[in-house]
């Protein structure tokens, strides 16, 4: 989602139509992560991730805690991956071209706040709710029970923004809620001068619990309809679920719904879960014309993800965020 303000002025600024070598190599980098993002890590996940989630609109299968869990998580990563790498692509093409596009993405899952989270997710969207959503329904402006009605309202129309089903508007009603009882929790903290909690605890304790909030609303808006959703939250939280037996986790059948191996869905959730909270954002990339070594290593490194990217072409690939 682009405002014509950061786009249209850019195309009368003086040498946009020159060839800029540091731009084109820049942009030729972020392309190339961009692309693997998108073909090396979200299609590999696409078919864990369908497999248990049909399964779950099955009424005769129940799922395992694990199938349940990593089909969650599975998604929060194909997601990401899928939607950061189209970004990652269109402002390295944009800036091969001497076009700057806004940052969209900002290593969302290293948030430690759902607050964070909406700063660093999807930033464009999060910029067009508040200012023609937020603002224009008052703001905070009109005390604080007014503040916390619009800023559930808005998170509840940007759920609808993404489509006219149920578990859009629940998605966005519930980061919505997550959205207001985290502005309440900041008022209660911000009487106490001192934690009782070392911060390096109450940092790691706040990322996880913020990744697992939106991990669970993730469940919900990637559900065909509420009664799966509920049916995957169930077997996550212990509810209903089918147990898992010795026999398969011995032979490696941790997705007893599909026939796909679970131990390969553990490795590439674990190389993903260390892209994303260990690599620096790809807005921080660069081609390096000073410091020959560091600049011959990025160049090796996005060379080769950029061939096994190629390697995986001929394969039909939409990307998520063309059906919203």
């Amino acid at each position: 989602m682009l405002h014509h303000k950061d786009m249209m002025p850019q195309f009368a600024r003086s040498g946009t139509y020159e060839v800029n070598w540091g731009h084109l190599a820049t942009g030729l980098v972020l392309f190339s992560a961009g692309l693997a993002k998108k073909l090396l890590f979200a299609d590999a996940f696409a078919p864990y991730v369908a497999a248990v989630f049909d399964a779950a609109g099955n009424d005769d299968v129940m799922l395992t805690i694990y199938e349940a869990w990593a089909a969650a998580l599975a998604y929060t990563l194909q997601i990401y991956f899928d939607f950061s790498g189209y970004t990652d692509m269109a402002l390295g093409l944009a800036l091969m071209f001497n076009i700057k596009l806004p940052r969209n993405f900002d290593s969302p899952y290293k948030a430690t706040s759902i607050i964070d989270f909406w700063r660093r997710w999807h930033i464009t969207l999060s910029t067009f709710l508040r200012d023609y959503l937020y603002i224009s329904l008052g703001g905070n402006r009109k005390g604080v029970l007014r503040r916390y009605t619009n800023l559930f309202a808005t998170m509840l129309l940007g759920g609808m923004w993404h489509g006219a089903g149920w578990t859009f508007i629940v998605w966005g009603a519930l980061h919505g809620l997550y959205l207001v009882v985290n502005h309440l929790w900041r008022t209660v903290l911000s009487g106490f001068r001192q934690s009782v909690v070392p911060r390096w605890l109450s940092g790691s304790l706040s990322w996880l619990l913020t990744f697992v909030a939106v991990v669970i609303a993730w469940v919900i808006f990637r559900a065909k309809d509420m009664p799966e959703a509920v049916k995957i939250l169930q077997a996550m939280l212990g509810i209903a679920y089918h147990p898992i037996t010795l026999q398969d986790v011995l032979h490696g059948h941790l997705l007893v719904v599909t026939e796909l191996p679970g131990h390969e869905l553990a490795r590439l959730a674990l190389v993903g879960l260390l892209w994303v909270l260990i690599l620096p954002n790809s807005n921080r990339l660069q081609y390096f014309d000073k410091g020959r070594v560091r600049a011959v290593l990025q160049a090796f490194v996005m060379g080769g993800l950029l061939f096994l990217s190629v390697e995986r072409f001929g394969r039909y690939s939409p990307f998520l965020y063309f059906q919203f």
